[in-house]
């Protein structure tokens, strides 16, 4: 489903299993009240983040530091081992040399998803035995509707007709073999 409770509560059980992973939304307005609903229902051990393109640009780049630092080649192994979640937009689909567990993300553009997948499992590391193998999850994606391009605001943010396109394909298939 593409709504913001069943996406936390994916995440929730993603995070539960350990391991570092992210939750990548088409706008701001989900990525904060998606950030806010979790921010509620996460242990106090995990650390949660929240990254998108509307924080001035000294916070902007704050964060981007922040998110290199938990998800980068270079994290050190011991940071590694925290439980660590992020919510963010677009701004980690390009040019960020980041690293995660399991991903999970809205419906977009087929050729963006993929992008957003090559985020997953980028670096070699030892994961939780939960994510050892590369699992992305993309929200919106039920075989018996399309989802709510308005409501999501999904609409807005890319040409429906490619999402509907992508849905009509990628909602079909349960496992995607890449480069397949």
């Amino acid at each position: 489903a593409e709504d913001i409770g069943s996406l936390a509560l994916c995440a929730l059980q993603r995070i539960q299993e350990g391991g570092h992973g992210a939750v990548i939304v088409n706008t701001v307005d989900r990525a904060q009240e998606l950030y806010r609903q979790l921010k509620t229902l996460v242990d106090a051990d995990v650390q949660l983040m929240l990254f998108h393109a509307r924080y001035p640009a000294d916070q902007r780049g704050l964060r981007e530091r922040q998110v290199l630092a938990a998800f980068g080649p270079s994290t050190p192994v011991d940071q590694r081992e925290i439980r660590t979640l992020l919510i963010a937009t677009q701004v980690v689909e390009q040019s960020l040399d980041i690293d995660f567990d399991f991903l999970i993300t809205d419906l977009a553009p087929v050729d963006l998803i993929l992008q957003r997948a090559g985020r997953l499992h980028r670096h070699q590391r030892t994961r939780p035995g939960a994510h050892a193998k590369a699992c992305l999850y993309v929200a919106g994606l039920d075989p018996e509707h399309l989802p709510e391009l308005k409501k999501t605001a999904w609409e807005f943010v890319y040409d429906p007709y490619i999402l509907g396109r992508t849905w009509a394909f990628l909602s079909r298939e349960k496992i995607l073999q890449l480069p397949g």
